[in-house]
């Protein structure tokens, strides 16, 4: 059961509200936690706002919860069907919710993590 982390940006009623779920408040302060991790290591010392670190901070904790209870990209219900918005790849592009604090990350830090390093070696 995790508890939330006390210097967390967000609270499970935000995340709650950018993301529906039927997970419980133990598993979104989980996911919660993370997102306040990697925005501690990776932006907080960036030179971005604190208001723009909040909304990572939310979006990448909706992500997390998006990762542990997954959404449907169509469904079908007798004749009625249904497709959602998005496109996802790997990564916090695994979901709009990861997109999104990609988008909101002007640094560049979110959307460089993952990728290969490039070097050369000149001989």
């Amino acid at each position: 059961m995790a508890v939330l982390d006390p210097t967390a940006r967000v609270t499970v009623a935000q995340v709650q509200e950018i993301i529906s779920t039927k997970l419980l408040p133990e598993t979104i302060n989980a996911a919660i936690n993370t997102a306040h991790h990697l925005v501690d290591a990776k932006l907080a010392s960036s030179g971005l706002d604190a208001s723009v670190l909040i909304d990572i901070e939310l979006w990448l904790s909706a992500h997390f919860v998006a990762i542990r209870d997954p959404r449907t990209e169509s469904e079908r219900i007798g004749d009625y069907s249904a497709n959602y918005q998005g496109k996802t790849d790997m990564g916090l592009n695994a979901s709009t919710y990861g997109q999104q604090a990609i988008a909101l990350d002007y640094t560049g830090t979110l959307a460089s993590m993952g990728l290969l390093k490039a070097t050369l070696n000149m001989i």
